[in-house]
């Protein structure tokens, strides 16, 4: 009988093993499979122009400013996230009375410690992915921004690919008060922490993908965004040092100007 127990217990963990296998490979599985995105990114809209124009030569070029790709729409004091030519991307465009001093940008971006926080929520049965992006303007009291991703969110689906696959990031900030001739300050920073970016990523895109519906409407998301920011009253709620991706300056990007070049495959 002794021997019995012992037999159906080694079967039973032998089952669970098996089972949290099958769940890990079925989700990396699904990181390959992203859904459908509902509309253009700023990447895939570069590539339709390249493709126009490769139908009358065999290398095309598309260049496109930050200034005219994102920082004339993207309202003040959010986080806008892409990815180009593969690397992720966040633009971050200051008012004056969220940031009064805009020197300080240099000084946090090179010399102090930045950090994103990544939470699964789901609001009416819609899993989104809250993020909290800690920019430390103060040391003891940081400026925190927080954002809502989709899985089909064109520009936002860009960047969890990418960043599901890097180590840095590449930041585009302006402040209201620099004059549109000012191009963004620019800056690539890589983690510098424990918890792993391309980890976390993956940990929130598996719980999307777990409960994604593709009938999904961009009404249903917005709702459930809204939900998420009832819940969390600050944008500072949940977040702490051991749940945060911490990040350091990396090296500075001396362009700001966006440039894809494809060239016509050749066929033997």
């Amino acid at each position: 009988m002794y021997l019995k127990k012992i037999l159906n217990l080694f079967i039973l963990v032998c089952l669970f093993i098996l089972f949290i296998n099958t769940q890990a490979f079925a989700q990396a599985y699904n990181f390959q499979k992203f859904p459908p995105k509902a509309g253009l990114s700023i990447e895939d809209d570069l590539n339709k122009k390249l493709d126009s124009q490769l139908i009358y030569t065999s290398k095309a070029y598309a260049f496109l400013t930050w200034e005219d790709a994102v920082f004339k729409y993207i309202p003040k004091n959010t986080v806008f996230f892409t990815a180009i030519n593969g690397r992720p991307s966040l633009a971050i465009k200051f008012s004056r009375s969220f940031l009064p001093d805009p020197s300080i940008i240099e000084t946090v971006m090179k010399e102090r410690v930045l950090g994103l926080s990544f939470f699964s929520f789901t609001g009416k049965g819609i899993p989104i992915t809250r993020v909290v992006f800690s920019f430390p303007d103060m040391l003891q009291n940081p400026l925190m921004l927080e954002s809502s991703l989709f899985i089909t969110e064109p520009d936002k689906q860009d960047f969890l690919k990418a960043a599901m696959k890097t180590d840095t990031i590449d930041f585009f900030i302006k402040h209201e008060d620099w004059k549109y001739k000012i191009a963004a300050a620019t800056y690539k920073v890589k983690y510098d922490s424990p918890l792993k970016l391309n980890n976390e990523i993956k940990r929130v895109v598996g719980n999307m993908l777990n409960e994604f519906n593709p009938q999904t409407t961009e009404l249903q998301i917005k709702e459930a965004s809204n939900l998420m920011y009832k819940k969390y009253k600050s944008p500072s709620d949940g977040v702490n040092p051991y749940n945060t991706v911490w990040f350091k300056y990396y090296a500075r990007i001396s362009k700001t100007v966006i440039k894809k070049t494809k060239y016509k495959k050749k066929f033997n």
